[in-house]
């Protein structure tokens, strides 16, 4: 069993041995001006705390050292980066690894309560967010769940989301079939939460799309052989594969070395430089639904710089999501600030806050191309 560490933000496995300094994110801050237009607007809500007021604590729950530990570094680190543009008053971030295992959600979330006395909490994934929805609503710390998952209970008070929907996800799938004029369609999907949701959402809009197969493997099964031969004798024009590692590669290196030539498309999952890398090229050319993050390239290649490594869409969710509670929680009522703050502009945004607490990021389709990816030239739509 994985263990459970506290982190806080100047922890040097994580930062590549960097930690960011604010006199380079305020020259950088400038620097976005020209380029990221209205997301200043969130820069500035934070600029305004007295020196005087108590430090106050944000928590994150991400699996750091689980499978997905390329995704929740990266989330970690985009929430460091929006600290380290809100200046000396900034909160303080601390980081509770749950292992990416749900049932360590609840106990990493009230340990983030209980012995740091964090007021919000960052959360990175879709079961994550569903357990520990209910403890945040009774305990009153507000969080913002990085999570695909339409089951979780966005509209409770204390509870939001900030993701392209599992909706949103499954019915530009289905634009994109379409558009793209494939007939016959594999599905692969590993049993978690954010992959069953966009499975799910996609599924009953492919009328038109022969589904030839549809494997299921648990999380963590690297026997996967049997269902790479199904999905290979089913003859698809193209497979939606919703996994993780290590299957995510495997499946995609698989059927390729078999003589399959077909199209891989997915969700945010696809896009792993790592998974990508161990795929030696199977990935090439694979589509998926996204994010519009055009207005990150400053920060990017700041991340690039720092860290060495390509940062991830969710790197600009977890930016905006600790942009948006850094005011909330300095007001009177975090909950009632989160609740008002609608048409919000972000790296990601605009952003509209539904009265159900969903704050939704845009659609839009990209194309591996190598380790990184271009636009995929045409919109996605619900």
């Amino acid at each position: 069993m994985l263990s459970h560490q506290t982190f806080t933000h100047t922890i040097s496995s994580l930062l590549g041995g960097s930690v960011f300094r604010r006199a380079r994110f305020l020259r950088l801050a400038f620097c976005l001006g020209s380029w990221c237009g209205p997301a200043l607007a969130l820069f500035a809500l934070t600029a305004n705390a007295s020196a005087d007021e108590p430090r106050l604590k944000i928590g994150m729950v991400a699996g750091v050292t689980s499978p997905l530990a390329s995704q929740a570094t990266a989330v970690y680190r985009g929430a460091q980066m929006a600290l380290a543009h809100s200046g000396a008053s900034a909160p303080e971030l601390i980081l509770e690894d749950d292992g990416f295992m749900v049932k360590n959600a609840v106990p990493s979330f009230t340990k983030l309560a209980d012995q740091h006395n964090v007021s919000g909490v960052i959360v990175f994934g879709s079961g994550q967010s569903l357990a520990i929805s209910p403890v945040a609503s009774k305990r009153r710390i507000p969080i913002i769940g990085l999570a695909m998952s339409d089951k979780l209970a966005v509209g409770t008070p204390f509870v939001y989301r900030l993701m392209v929907p599992a909706r949103a996800q499954g019915a530009s799938l289905a634009s994109e079939v379409t558009r793209r004029g494939y007939k016959r369609v594999a599905v692969f999907t590993t049993l978690i939460e954010a992959m069953t949701s966009v499975r799910d959402a996609f599924l009953p809009l492919a009328a038109n799309i022969e589904i030839v197969a549809n494997e299921e493997i648990n999380p963590g099964d690297p026997e996967i052989r049997q269902s790479v031969a199904r999905l290979r004798s089913a003859r698809p024009d193209a497979v939606l594969v919703l996994s993780v590692s290590p299957a995510l590669a495997v499946v995609a290196r698989q059927l390729r070395s078999q003589g399959w030539k077909g199209d891989f498309f997915g969700s945010l999952n696809i896009y792993t430089p790592s998974e990508i890398e161990t795929a030696q090229g199977a990935f090439e050319g694979s589509w998926f639904v996204g994010v519009d993050d055009s207005r990150t390239r400053i920060l990017r290649e700041e991340y690039i710089r720092t860290f060495n490594e390509q940062p991830l869409m969710e790197t600009w969710m977890a930016y905006d999501a600790v942009m948006l509670m850094i005011p909330a929680i300095r007001s009177a009522d975090p909950n009632l600030a989160l609740q008002s703050a609608t048409n919000v502009a972000g790296l990601l945004g605009p952003y509209t806050i539904t009265p159900e607490h969903d704050i939704q990021i845009p659609a839009a389709i990209n194309v591996v191309e190598g380790l990184s990816y271009h636009s995929g030239g045409s919109p996605a739509s619900e």
